[in-house]
């Protein structure tokens, strides 16, 4: 007798109920089977990064490689960044006519500036003499604009420069500069902030990286997972990645300059626009970690 839909149904369900207790059973055992390789690794053995190795060993991941140490005081590209994050508006026109201009190899060409204001010329043309002190361009100013009379940036920073790579050195900068003030306001005596996290999948093949995680941060029981992006957004990896590292003790959050994406997009997850980085980043540490007296006003006390 043939099944009716209702019982199909039912059988289906019983199906993805049996597959969801096979692959949590799989996952336990891949744990197992390398949890002496957890043991060995790196950052599991060191006292600083030891709770995240277990974070992403709990999600089948080992950590191959990560970078821990404060900005250098002469990394140009870091400094730079901050530059270009503070000015976006005017700087990303600027960048995308320059990259334009490098991959044509057209060295030179003039950059209009009468749709700026005075002050916004100035912060552009600042920021063009900055690039002429490391050697990168020559810049005049004229009637007509900004006159770029060289192009000639090293290849290590191409991708600081014309593929948006500067925004993940302003995003840590921010990272860095809110969590600094919170610690400081909140009398948090200890937080980690880890970025090019490299990630090996315990399934995988040996020596493979997996995935490569913008910053982590590790703040009381609590990890922070920051992606940014500054173009086209691949939602659908990056969905895939929120799923696998938010949980009840740890976030996901997408940085972004991509205009037009809202936070509905991305729901249940963190979309933060990353000019107002600082504002979404505070607003959600104090949900996460929140005080007696905003206790108290949650539940109506006085």
């Amino acid at each position: 007798m043939t099944a009716s839909p209702d019982e199909i149904r039912r059988k289906i369900d019983g199906l993805d109920y049996s597959i969801s207790l096979l692959k949590k059973e799989r996952e336990f055992l891949w744990r197992e089977l390398f949890r002496e390789d957890l043991n060995r690794n790196q950052y599991a053995c060191e006292k600083q990064t030891r709770r995240t190795a277990e974070f992403f060993f709990e999600r089948n991941f080992l950590i191959v490689n990560l970078k821990k140490s404060e900005p250098n005081a002469d990394d140009r590209a870091y400094d730079l960044a901050k530059n270009f994050g503070d000015h976006y508006n005017t700087i990303i026109p600027f960048l995308k006519c320059l990259s334009e201009n490098f991959k044509s190899k057209s060295a030179t060409f003039t950059y209009q500036t009468d749709s700026l204001g005075n002050s916004q010329e100035n912060d552009l043309y600042n920021i063009c003499t900055t690039m002429c002190d490391f050697k990168w361009i020559d810049v005049k100013r004229s009637d007509a604009g900004l006159n770029i009379e060289k192009i000639e940036v090293p290849k290590k920073y191409r991708n600081f420069l014309f593929d948006g790579k500067w925004t993940e050195y302003y995003n840590r900068y921010l990272i860095r500069k809110v969590l600094s003030s919170y610690a400081s306001k909140n009398h948090v005596s200890r937080y980690n902030i880890y970025w090019n996290v490299e990630l090996h999948e315990l399934s995988s093949e040996e020596g493979k990286v997996d995935k490569e995680l913008d910053v982590v941060v590790e703040l009381n029981d609590r990890f922070y997972i920051f992606e940014t992006k500054s173009g086209e957004i691949p939602f659908g990896k990056l969905i895939d990645n929120a799923r696998l590292f938010d949980s009840s003790n740890s976030r996901y959050i997408l940085c972004t300059l991509q205009k037009g994406w809202k936070q509905r997009h991305f729901e249940p997850h963190c979309l933060f626009p990353l000019p107002q980085l600082e504002k979404n980043l505070n607003d959600l540490l104090d949900k996460d970690f929140p005080t007696n007296q905003q206790r108290q006003n949650d539940c109506g006390e006085v």
